[in-house]
């Protein structure tokens, strides 16, 4: 056992402890920022040399499965893993074992549970930390576990009349095998942080599928694109979003020692001097988020996940798994735009197995219910979750109220369109530090404060 962590042992004694010392980060935020890269390498090696035409799909399963268990030995340890090995085995044995018309509501149910222990585990021993522990991965096998037990249900247990487009294109006719559920469940290029795909398209990566059944959005037009670009290379789309998360994290070391977050908590400030560093303090909390999701969307463009197709130009599409829109989110002019740009990938499985299926319950209601209980129970996120709600809401109505005095000159659009982006920015910029903050009295304070401010 000593020799099979030999390795582990050389990497944290000379990388991760000399790397902390050097840069005053926690060696678990070392480790992990080295596995993020590692991925990346790994998923090129995947790509490359274990490309579906010179393999078989168990040798592919075997090094998604084996580099997970790694990495989750790495960063977790032996017991931690051994709790989500329990969590996904007895997912997998309610699969087995209960009629597909139930048993996404079991997983799901068993699932929420899960989480909810750790969550709760979390506030008890770490309140207000970001050590790093199995919650994160836990929160993405969530998303898998019961990305399944819905394609089961939609596949096996429901009229084929009664699904939607997506659902028939998700559905699962057969259980997946215990070797491939596991495979999924752990697979190290979305293992530590997301994104979660379905079963389907994490099995067409697997098969190659992705690229051989890839169509153009307009085959008409270009009916020999497709033939002459074959399978796209991804060594472009890998680089680039390799050094936008670079550069993304530079700039959160940067700003996060610059502006501490306690600095927003400070009363006595005019507005500008408050909106200037609330813009400042906001981005940096942001670039954090940016650097890992283009990282784990690098990592598994590398290996050939994520690709979508091809655009009506020919161009090859790498964003079936991007967890982020930064245009968006950082250019949108109204704050439903900004938000539908974050963590999209949740935004679908919140979608997928609660929004559209929802029948007791508004379904826009459920989401939010699923989403803050699959978030944690700090109140932070309870008060990013109902101020963004209100900021969605009254935008939506000053937009109904407004926006068609401002179309009929170009001027008048492009000035509507400024001013609707900065107080869009602003809202989002307040309400994005309770994620931050995360205690209850530390978020009504800064929620006080920027009111009171506003109103100077």
């Amino acid at each position: 056992m000593a020799a099979i962590f030999y390795p582990f042992t050389i990497l944290e004694k000379y990388l991760f402890v000399p790397a902390s010392e050097s840069t005053g980060l926690s060696e678990d935020r070392i480790r992990y920022v080295f596995l993020l890269f590692a991925s990346v390498l790994l998923g090129l090696c995947m790509k490359y040399l274990l490309h579906p035409s010179r393999v078989n799909n168990t040798a592919r399963h075997w090094y998604c499965l084996g580099w997970g268990l790694i990495f989750g030995l790495m960063c977790f340890g032996f017991v931690e893993m051994m709790c989500l090995f329990a969590v996904i085995g007895i997912c997998y044995l309610f699969l087995q074992i209960f009629s597909p018309k139930v048993v996404q509501t079991y997983t799901m149910v068993w699932m929420l549970i899960c989480i909810s222990v750790a969550h709760i585990y979390r506030l008890m021993t770490d309140y207000g930390g970001y050590h790093l522990d199995f919650t994160g991965p836990l929160m993405v096998i969530v998303q898998r576990t019961t990305y399944v037990a819905f394609a089961i249900h939609d596949g096996m247990g429901r009229d084929p009349a009664q699904l939607n487009e997506d659902q028939r294109k998700q559905q699962l006719k057969q259980k997946p095998y215990l070797f491939e559920y596991l495979s999924y469940n752990f697979c190290f290029l979305s293992f530590l942080a997301g994104p979660a795909c379905t079963y389907n398209e994490y099995q067409d990566f697997i098969t190659g599928a992705n690229f051989t059944s890839a169509k153009l959005e307009n085959p008409n037009q270009f009916a020999q694109a497709k033939e002459h670009v074959g399978e796209p290379s991804n060594l472009s789309i890998v680089l680039q979003k390799t050094l936008s998360a670079i550069f993304f994290m530079i700039l959160y070391v940067v700003l996060s020692s610059w502006f501490p977050i306690d600095i927003i908590l400070v009363d006595d400030m005019n507005l500008v001097k408050r909106v200037a560093t609330l813009f400042v303090v906001a981005f940096g909390i942001r670039a954090r988020y940016f650097f890992v999701w283009l990282m784990t969307d690098s990592a598994c463009n590398a290996a050939g996940l994520g690709f979508s197709g091809y655009s009506k130009l020919g161009y090859a599409q790498w964003d079936l798994v991007s967890c982020v829109d930064i245009f968006a989110i950082e250019f949108g002019t109204s704050v439903r735009t900004m938000v539908n740009g974050w963590n999209i990938t949740t935004s679908n499985w919140l979608r997928r197995v609660c929004y559209e299926r929802v029948k007791f319950l508004s379904p826009v209601l459920a989401s939010f219910i699923l989403s803050a209980w699959w978030h944690g129970f700090y109140p932070g996120y309870y008060c990013l979750f109902v101020s963004v709600s209100m900021s969605v809401m009254a935008a939506r109505k000053m937009r109904r109220i407004l926006h068609h005095h401002f179309q009929s000159h170009l001027l008048a659009k492009w000035g509507y369109n400024v001013v609707t982006w900065y107080l869009s920015m602003v809202f989002l910029n307040i309400n994005c530090m309770c994620i931050l903050i995360l205690h209850l009295e530390g978020s009504i304070q800064h929620l006080r404060s920027a009111s009171s401010t506003c109103h100077r």
